[in-house]
């Protein structure tokens, strides 16, 4: 998938933070179209593209994408003038649903934006599918910054060893969530990835 976070040239190079950043992503998606592979489209929503939704949902069909995926903005230190409110979320989770049946593109949403507010649980919990990268690092979640939730690697381990650790760290975040949601100590934009990021900062050793 290709991430396109600005459905204007403008917007997308100052998000990337290079001039060509529109131009260079657009011309490999329309390479990659015409070579007849099946490509899609990766945003992460933010304060800046809020209202371009649509836009960018029409640029994904018109560059011949086979889908558009929206996701939040993982807060980091450096990017807190991006994150959505929670109320901006849920927003913007009803509207892409609505815009739907609008369009003939497949459009899917990330927990990154749905989970806020404890709406839903994320799918990495449930062990839907676990992921492992080139390196044969087995990685609980992409969305959590800086590599920290590596859970080991298959030059190390054997599969079965990472999974039991991977189904570790999953039924822990699982009871501290819901322990917290029980004692009614949440805050604004309190949601499973804000949740999980603190979680495996504080971790000094895995599993």
């Amino acid at each position: 998938g290709l991430s396109i976070d600005g459905a204007t040239p403008e917007l997308q190079d100052e998000l990337r933070g290079r001039k060509d950043a529109f131009e260079r992503v657009t011309t490999a998606a329309k390479l990659y179209v015409k070579k007849n592979f099946d490509v899609s489209m990766k945003t992460s929503l933010n304060t800046k593209n809020k209202n371009q939704v649509e836009m960018l949902i029409e640029l994904a069909q018109s560059l011949g994408m086979k889908s558009i995926r929206f996701g939040g903005t993982i807060p980091t230190d450096w990017n807190q003038h991006l994150v959505l409110s929670e109320h901006e979320s849920v927003e913007l989770y009803e509207k892409i649903c609505a815009l739907r049946s609008k369009f003939d593109i497949q459009i899917k949403i990330s927990s990154s934006l749905y989970t806020n507010g404890g709406i839903n649980f994320c799918s990495n919990l449930n062990m839907g599918k676990v992921a492992f990268n080139p390196k044969g690092d087995l990685v609980f979640c992409c969305n959590i910054q800086d590599g920290i939730s590596k859970v080991g690697n298959l030059q190390d381990n054997s599969l079965g060893t990472l999974l039991s650790g991977w189904l570790k760290m999953s039924a822990e975040l699982q009871a501290r969530r819901v322990n917290q949601i029980a004692s009614g100590n949440m805050f604004e934009q309190y949601d499973t990835c804000c949740f999980c990021q603190d979680y495996f900062k504080a971790i000094t050793s895995h599993y």
